[in-house]
C-alpha cells in the first residue's frame, strides 16, 4: 500500500466520505514526507487507510453524518471581529471606488497633465509582468500535479 492508492480509494469513493470524483490537491497525500527525503511507510499508509474506511455507526462517521446534515458551522454565528474586519473591507472599498471616479474625473482637467509615454510604459510593463507572474503559477500548479 503506497499514499498513490490510498489516494486513489479515497478519489474513487471507495472510503465512504466522498463521491468518485478526481479530486485535485495543491499539496498531495505525502508530498511533504517526499520533500524531506522520508517517503511515508506502508504501516503509516495502512493505518490512514483504515481510519478512512471507518464502518458505519463509529464516532467519526457519526461526526460526519451530522455535518453533512446541518452543514460544517451549523448554530455558528459571527462574532463583532469579524463584523468589523467586514466593515473595514467595505470602507477600503468606498475608498478604492472614490479614488478611482475621482482620478477619472480629473483625467481631463488641463491643469493635471496628459499620461507621458514613460506612464504608458509604466502601465504595459506592470501589465505584462502581473500576467507572467499569474500564468507561471498556473503552469506550476498544474505541472507539479502531473509529475
Amino acid at each position: 500500500m503506497n499514499v498513490s492508492r490510498l489516494k486513489d480509494d479515497i478519489n474513487s469513493g471507495r472510503t465512504g466520505d466522498k463521491v468518485a470524483a478526481f479530486d485535485p490537491a495543491a499539496a498531495p497525500l505525502g508530498t511533504d514526507e517526499e520533500a524531506a527525503g522520508t517517503p511515508v511507510s506502508a504501516a503509516a499508509v495502512e493505518m490512514a487507510r483504515a481510519s478512512e474506511m471507518e464502518p458505519e455507526g463509529s464516532e467519526r462517521t457519526r461526526q460526519d453524518d451530522a455535518i453533512a446534515a446541518n452543514g460544517p458551522r451549523a448554530g455558528h454565528r459571527h462574532g463583532a471581529g469579524t463584523w468589523v474586519l467586514v466593515l473595514a473591507l467595505v470602507a477600503l472599498l468606498a475608498f478604492a471606488v472614490w479614488f478611482g471616479v475621482s482620478g477619472w474625473q480629473t483625467a481631463g482637467d488641463p491643469d493635471v497633465g496628459e499620461v507621458t509615454g514613460l506612464g504608458y510604459g509604466a502601465m504595459a510593463l506592470g501589465i505584462i509582468a502581473t500576467l507572467g507572474l499569474g500564468i507561471g503559477l498556473m503552469v506550476l500548479i498544474f505541472r507539479s500535479e502531473r509529475q
